[in-house]
């Protein structure tokens, strides 16, 4: 009977210290202003980072009796080592944790592994939340908030929803809205809409609705219960081709390079539009002609308009073309009293060039003229009809080089200006005529060409007015070796050839002398 009582002491000890050494995490004494245990309603919360949430983890009544040592809520934490049997619940394990009795919350963040207790606090009904024996704390009155989002995805928003983002939380809703709930001490929260497909069709993100702004993100700063809704169009793809290399068109006031890709029309938009502007390809002039579509003929308006499409649309625009004139970069040469070089740059599409003149006679300008067939590679020409005067000295002519491709020969005019005289070694007579016809010189001239010759050049001059002309040429040594011109001669053009046949190689000057003019030039024959 002694042995047996001992036993039965023995066991009791035992399972008593084995009771209470079972490992427990929180330990919560919830009592009145007496100090005695009372029960009431406990909520434990786990604080999720991402998405900003206080999760509810338990929900219950505390005993008015103590479960262990001098607490009447205790919780275990899930893997942190053993578990109390008489724990009200196994709580998850989190970072941070939210205790509430009616409105007053604590937040504590805890370091576990502080022994079999990781945190003992006490809650007095009328005074709130005493200090936790580790980790911190935050205290306060519990306000829930409440957003309400709203997705409008488009004209078919009654039938469909979408994602809408709260935080790190995706959540797909549509027009009629969802509410989610966060605690004041939460905020801020960030609200993020996307462009999405829903329903096989893209949707375009546009706007918050409710104050228009455009930034898909929205935070919401100061604890609130807003009313989010994000609105999106409709996004149909608009496949635009040319018939040329490449190309561009204009797509809702955006310039796209053809075939098109990434480019949209918008069931919100009554003005969606399409537009195939004239433009410069490879080297040729482009004008629009027509829009092809399933590979027949659309339309011949430059501009197609679209009013809240349903569908995508694909177009081909149809060009007509010419080889271009833009940029051939027409210069002319700088030797005055030589005939005009023409130079410019060749275009990779053509195969020949027409050159054309037109000269300003009195004020006026006369017909245009084609001169010259040349080809490609070649780059010049020179205008045997025209020496070359300084600016504004003389008569002002005007040039273009006009490029031709195998049928795509252009009409469009580029003209270049320069200024010149009636040159002596005219190869028609179309210039000739018209400047001794119709115009009289504005002022004195004399040159030669070609020089250096060999052994005959031409003297050209031109004459303001009426008088008496001499023209002469002299040996270096001032020795007269011919007359060229020695009578009376009315204003106008003229031209005298020097023949040198007969005469050694080496410098010569020839000297014009009329009423009130003067003036010397060096020839050079070369044998």
């Amino acid at each position: 009977m002694k042995y047996s009582k001992i036993l039965f002491f023995l066991f009791f000890v035992i399972l008593t210290n084995f009771s209470s050494a079972m490992v427990w995490e929180f330990g919560i004494r919830v009592q009145n202003s007496s100090n005695n245990p009372i029960s009431r309603g406990i909520y434990v919360y786990g604080y999720n980072s991402s998405t900003k949430n206080y999760e509810e983890l338990y929900s219950g009544y505390c005993p008015d009796t103590l479960i262990v040592d001098s607490w009447n809520a205790v919780f275990n934490v899930s893997g942190i080592s053993g578990n109390y049997i008489y724990a009200l619940e196994t709580l998850p394990l989190y970072s941070e944790y939210v205790f509430r009795i009616g409105n007053d919350y604590s937040r504590n963040v805890v370091a576990f592994g502080q022994g079999y207790v990781d945190m003992t606090m006490t809650y007095t009904e009328g005074s709130g939340w005493g200090s936790p024996s580790n980790g911190s704390q935050s205290t306060g009155t519990w306000d829930m908030k409440t957003f309400t989002l709203k997705n409008k995805m488009g004209n078919d928003y009654a039938s469909v929803s979408g994602l809408i983002k709260l935080n790190a939380e995706n959540i797909n809703v549509g027009y009629s809205g969802i509410d989610k709930y966060r605690e004041a001490s939460t905020f801020p929260h960030t609200i993020y809409a996307e462009n999405q497909p829903v329903g096989g069709v893209d949707r375009k993100w546009r706007e918050w609705v409710q104050d228009g702004s455009t930034s898909m993100s929205k935070v919401i700063s100061s604890p609130s219960s807003p009313t989010l809704t994000a609105r999106y169009a409709r996004q149909y793809s608009a496949s635009i081709s040319t018939n040329l290399s490449g190309g561009v068109v204009y797509i809702n006031g955006s310039t796209y390079n053809c075939p098109t890709s990434s480019s949209y029309i918008y069931d919100d938009l009554t003005d969606n539009y399409i537009a195939a502007p004239d433009q410069e390809n490879n080297n040729f002039s482009c004008t629009f002609d027509h829009w092809n579509s399933g590979g027949s003929y659309y339309s011949s308006q430059n501009t197609l308009y679209f009013n809240q499409p349903s569908s995508s649309v694909s177009f081909q625009a149809v060009f007509t073309k010419k080889i271009s004139n833009v940029g051939e970069g027409v210069t002319f040469g700088t030797s005055q009293n030589d005939p005009i070089v023409i130079s410019w740059t060749d275009n990779p599409n053509a195969t020949q060039y027409k050159i054309w003149r037109h000269v300003r006679v009195n004020g006026v300008w006369q017909s245009d003229q084609q001169i010259a067939t040349v080809n490609t590679g070649v780059g010049t020409y020179t205008d045997m009809d025209y020496s070359l005067n300084a600016w504004r000295q003389g008569t002002e002519i005007e040039y273009d080089v006009r490029a031709d491709s195998a049928g795509y020969y252009t009409q469009d005019s580029f003209w270049s200006t320069v200024y010149g005289s009636v040159f002596a070694k005219m190869n028609n007579s179309f210039a000739e005529g018209i400047m001794l016809e119709k115009e009289t010189p504005s002022d004195y001239s004399i040159g030669s060409y070609p020089n250096p010759f060999n052994p005959i050049t031409t003297i050209n001059y031109q004459l303001p007015k009426d008088g008496m002309v001499t023209i002469k040429v002299y040996d270096v040594l001032g020795k007269e070796v011919a007359t060229l011109v020695n009578e009376q001669k009315s204003a106008g053009y003229y031209k005298v050839d020097f023949d040198a046949s007969r005469m050694t190689s080496g410098v010569y000057i020839c000297s014009i002398q009329t009423s009130g003019f003067n003036k010397s030039i060096k020839l050079l024959l070369a044998k």
